[in-house]
């Protein structure tokens, strides 16, 4: 019965890893979230534009993982799914692993 119960909640992280990593994109694109973890002169404008969508992925994976309430497990296959995502859609290998240190240590 318990490995029915982690297919079905690994199912539901990796969907909505996929999901945050996608609605992310949309709003920031690869170059720009390069550019803010390379400390690149961006305007006020964007720098708090690509922070506040940073918080938002924050904000949102908390709630995420206090409603499933997920464990090791749980939480290794988002950041994994998440990753994957981000490298699809183009994002830097260092951007990436930034924002992903930033997502583990903001959320519990």
């Amino acid at each position: 019965m318990g490995l029915f119960f982690w297919n079905r909640q690994s199912k539901r992280v990796e969907a909505f890893a996929m999901e945050l990593a996608t609605d992310f994109f949309g709003q920031v694109s690869p170059e720009a979230l390069a550019g803010f973890f390379r400390d690149e002169r961006l305007d006020k404008k964007n720098r708090k534009r690509i922070d506040a969508q940073m918080q938002n992925l924050v904000l949102r994976l908390i709630q995420f993982k206090q409603l499933h309430k997920l464990g090791v497990y749980g939480k290794a296959k988002f950041h994994q799914v998440f990753i994957g995502r981000l490298e699809e859609l183009g994002y830097d290998a260092a951007a990436i692993r930034e924002l992903n240190t930033l997502l583990m240590l903001k959320t519990p």
